[in-house]
């Protein structure tokens, strides 16, 4: 949405970047309770992930838009099964504490418990890695 987000480690105020177990999970925070989170599932490293449930992005646009929460995931009706779009999340750069992960995602998010059209979202990013 053309807007930059400064990550500063651990999840606080400003955002994140968390490894688990290989699972990666990257956090931007924006003011009035806006948001993006990137998952990539087990391994984390340089690839190309492609939008499942493991390797999922979220958004939330914030108090302006009623805290409306975007997935990578819809489903056609309640009890449904999910449907997961084209589009993939790409790591390009992958280092270990010190350096920095960067890439790329390109999916298509639906309004998180309505069954709505869905609507294109891209980006790229670059967080530095305190551990």
């Amino acid at each position: 949405m053309g807007e930059k987000s400064i990550n500063k480690g651990d999840c606080d105020a400003t955002g994140c970047i968390r490894l688990e177990a290989d699972k990666l999970l990257i956090r931007g925070n924006h003011s009035g309770n806006r948001y993006i989170e990137i998952y990539v599932g087990a391994p984390a490293g340089i690839g190309e992930f492609k939008i499942s449930s493991e390797n999922r992005i979220e958004l939330c646009r914030g108090r302006g838009y009623e805290n409306k929460v975007f997935e990578s995931v819809s489903y056609t009706c309640y009890g449904c099964n999910a449907a997961y779009p084209a589009g993939s999340i790409t790591i390009t750069r992958f280092d270990g504490p010190g350096g920095y992960v960067e890439g790329s995602f390109k999916t298509m998010l639906a309004e998180k418990g309505v069954w709505k059209e869905q609507v294109p979202l891209e980006g790229t990013f670059k967080v530095y890695r305190e551990r």
